[in-house]
């Protein structure tokens, strides 16, 4: 027989090979998307790692304390319920690769049943310490071929089959932020979305966001001092969800809206949901994104949609040489303190400051742009590529369709030479009287720096050009200062 069918052995062999081929592509044929338990993986003590031990580690250990709901890793089938002398209470879940996660050391039997169908990041059972080879609370996961594998038999390292095949996350982007149900993204400015009386599987749920908008989230209702999205599902049975918002700045370039029942038509939205949530009602719920086009401190306004009413004065500040939908971008006062833009250098008997921004793709075409004003006014505008000065009313600008990354932190600040504090430097009425005028009368604040910058006569004018602070802080200082200087003349004045 051997002699027989030895010219054919190749060719069995290579059908054998198709054979397990096919069977591979059938495992394969459904994708499984995995996650990591917990985001605390000791690494250090590892897959194979000999420390302490007379064999190689046969999983990877994540501290975590007793009692802590353990979340399937995909979602599967539970293949084996069994208690170990080593690793103490353990389920092992088969999903639809082919492969087995076995969870060990857990507190308690599982509640779960043989054959019983879970989801991913469902809690299928609570961190303990069972068994003779536990030093202290913590889940041993293992992953492996069969069903007994958490105990004898082929292993493979989960950490990094896990890490490998989350080409399944359940991740969700859009209008520059992502939802992540396995932890924060690393590069992006993220916040914990966790509802903590809810223990279906939200411990690990972020949002984060491409530019930082001061994402903050509350489960004790709005937050003070920020805008606020209230985030519920009418469909959730918790009623740890009946106070939950997500808050951005005030000055965010973004206003948010929330749907529970799909996406917004015309809205850029995320989804926001948590597979393993038993209730399962989060599917349609989504956080929604629009461009904050108007940005308003006192008088002043920044829009990027067009003039303000007719109540207000407003200059056209988008340069005719940007393309990227700087032509309805205006800034206005609802006062007429005689503003005046230019897209070629600093205007001739005005007080102008520059309006570039560093960053720009364009440098050149921002180089000239300047915000003027009177002489004689009593607003100073300062610029600042690097977010708002402490202790000035700053007003965003901002253009949502120029190229992300550039204009982000810019803004221009105000004080008013009428002011005694820097802290609230436009709550001064220009035009009230008493002090205020009083102090101008004696104190001519044109002959001082303002705000830090340096003061350079144009060769053309005897109007002040302004030039970028290197030290924000140091005009608020100025004002006081001042404040306090005209303080003293008011004072003689009226000794007299």
């Amino acid at each position: 027989m051997n002699a027989l069918f030895r010219p054919y052995r190749a060719l069995l062999a290579f059908a054998v090979f198709l054979m397990m081929s096919s069977v591979a592509v059938t495992a394969l044929a459904e994708p499984v998307c995995y996650r990591l338990p917990f985001p605390n993986p000791n690494l250090g003590d590892g897959f194979g790692s000999r420390k302490g031990r007379s064999n190689p580690h046969r999983g990877v250990d994540f501290p975590q304390p007793q009692g802590k709901a353990i979340p399937a890793v995909a979602d599967g089938v539970v293949a084996n319920i069994a208690f170990n002398g080593c690793l103490g209470n353990n389920i092992v879940i088969r999903h639809a690769d082919g492969v087995f996660s076995g969870y060990s050391h857990m507190v308690t039997r599982t509640p779960l049943q043989i054959g019983q169908s879970v989801t991913a990041g469902q809690t299928i059972g609570y961190v303990g310490r069972t068994g003779t080879c536990a030093t202290g609370p913590h889940l041993h996961l293992s992953m492996g071929p069969t069903a007994t594998s958490f105990a004898a038999g082929a292993v493979f390292d989960p950490y990094a089959y896990i890490v490998s095949h989350k080409e399944c996350s359940c991740d969700r982007s859009g209008g520059g932020l992502t939802f992540s149900c396995d932890g924060p993204n690393p590069g992006k400015t993220c916040v914990s979305v966790n509802e903590p009386e809810d223990k279906a599987g939200w411990a690990d749920n972020f949002l984060c966001s491409d530019a930082n908008l001061g994402l903050e989230f509350s489960a004790a209702g709005p937050i003070k001092g920020k805008r606020c999205t209230y985030v519920s599902d009418a469909a959730e049975p918790h009623a740890g969800w009946a106070n939950n918002y997500i808050c951005v700045d005030q000055e965010a370039p973004v206003a948010l809206s929330w749907s529970s029942g799909g996406p917004i038509k015309g809205k850029d939205c995320v989804n926001w949901n948590e597979p393993g949530d038993a209730a399962g009602s989060w599917q349609d719920n989504y956080l929604c994104v629009d461009p904050k086009l108007d940005f308003v401190q006192d008088i002043f306004t920044f829009s990027a949609d067009g003039a303000q009413s007719a109540t207000q004065s407003c200059v056209s500040v988008g340069d005719p040489d940007d393309p990227n939908g700087w032509k309805d971008n205006f800034f206005c006062s609802t006062k007429d303190i005689g503003m005046q833009y230019s897209f070629a250098g600093p205007i001739a008997g005005m007080r102008c400051t520059n309006t570039a921004e560093p960053g720009e793709h364009n440098p050149e075409v921002w180089a000239d742009n300047y915000l003027c004003l009177p002489e004689d006014s009593s607003y100073y505008f300062q610029w600042s590529a690097a977010g708002p000065i402490e202790g000035q009313a700053c007003i965003r600008w901002y253009e949502p369709g120029d190229p992300k990354g550039s204009w982000e932190d810019d803004y221009v600040c105000v004080t008013y030479a009428g002011s005694s504090s820097a802290l609230n430097p436009l709550s001064a009425d220009p035009e009230g009287g008493g002090d205020v005028l009083e102090q101008e009368e004696d104190l001519d604040l044109a002959d001082f720096d303002q705000g830090g910058c340096s003061t350079a006569r144009s060769t053309n004018s005897s109007s002040h050009t302004f030039s970028k602070s290197k030290s924000p802080a140091s005009g608020g200082v100025l004002v006081v200062a001042l404040g306090v200087l005209a303080s003293v003349v008011v004072r003689r004045k009226r000794s007299r």
